[in-house]
């Protein structure tokens, strides 16, 4: 989360909303369970953030090479004050669905999920994508990677990335779907840097021993 150095103003309007909205009515049901839909949310939340001096901007960002789809949420006040969060989920393809459908399952839980958890509105399990669209499952390992020190490149294999030598680089590609996206953790600490220009994680060659 990031905000602006001054948040007073912003906080009042913020707690006036939250008091407001706090009854939404869930007004859907799927897989034996209500929830409050995307649109309801929008439709119950923006008469009051005008009420309030207060404006709600999401915009996403969908990378297919690194594996995930992003959403952040910019609330600004007319005093100039603001508070942005940001969420992110790997890309899943859908049963039923192509890409873009699936990607815009993804980008509406998202958006949803960040506006409730924002005005502390209860709207958990949402067949928006809850079960359409679930976190990806890991690959088949009982454990956590472990952390730095027991991390190396030989373990990325098992994760499902493997290493391509060229040009003075090593790259990292993926062997099974979300691999990189969920062990982005583990290449930083191997000395992998993201590039947005070129959408893929790098690092230079290490001189070989004689």
């Amino acid at each position: 989360m990031r905000m602006s150095n001054e948040i007073k103003n912003i906080s009042v309007a913020l707690n006036k909303v939250i008091a407001e909205v706090k009854d939404v009515n869930k007004n859907s049901e799927g897989f034996g369970y209500k929830y409050v839909t995307l649109d309801e949310v929008l439709k119950t939340i923006r008469p009051l953030l005008a009420k309030n001096g207060l404006s709600l901007i999401q915009s996403q960002e969908i990378d297919r090479e690194a594996g995930f789809v992003a959403v952040k949420t910019l609330l600004t006040h007319i005093s100039g004050e603001w508070i942005e969060t940001s969420a992110e989920a790997p890309i899943t393809e859908l049963k039923g669905m192509n890409s873009y459908q699936s990607i815009g399952a993804g980008i509406t839980y998202l958006r949803r999920y960040a506006i409730s958890s924002l005005f502390a509105i209860s709207s958990e399990e949402d067949t928006d994508a809850a079960e359409k669209y679930p976190s990806p499952k890991p690959q088949k390992q009982t454990q956590k990677p472990q952390p730095q020190a027991q991390a190396d490149e030989k373990s990325l294999e098992a994760l499902g990335i493997e290493l391509v030598e060229k040009d003075g680089f090593v790259k990292a590609q993926e062997k099974v779907k979300g691999a990189i996206y969920q062990n982005r953790e583990i290449l930083k600490q191997l000395g992998f840097k993201f590039s947005k220009e070129k959408k893929v994680w790098y690092k230079k060659l290490e001189t070989q021993k004689n």
